[in-house]
């Protein structure tokens, strides 16, 4: 997966300057990430692996930390299972 993966372009307004499409481009492959990982394709595919590339790293520990609180207090009424493992777990096996 790419940064161009998302389906939507994070733009802040009409007006706004290319460069901060520049800096927010990395934020198109968490969208990317978020969405694969919270989908069937999971458990449909086991054994199928992701590759990001050209998002750097550092939005990883926030994605995985966050993915691991919203699931904690919410997997309740959500419905959602990772077969007894945690989303960063899922995430590191997987990315």
């Amino acid at each position: 997966m790419h940064i161009g993966s998302f389906s939507q372009v994070q733009v802040t307004a009409p007006d706004a300057p290319i460069d901060i499409s520049f800096v927010l481009s990395p934020i198109n492959i968490v969208s990317a990430a978020t969405d694969v990982l919270l989908s069937s394709i999971i458990r449909k595919f086991p054994d199928l692996r992701f590759a990001l590339s050209e998002g750097g790293i550092g939005w990883v520990p926030y994605l995985i930390e966050r993915m691991d609180y919203v699931y904690a207090h919410h997997k309740t009424w959500t419905g959602r299972d990772f077969g007894g493992k945690l989303p960063s777990q899922v995430f590191n096996e997987r990315f």
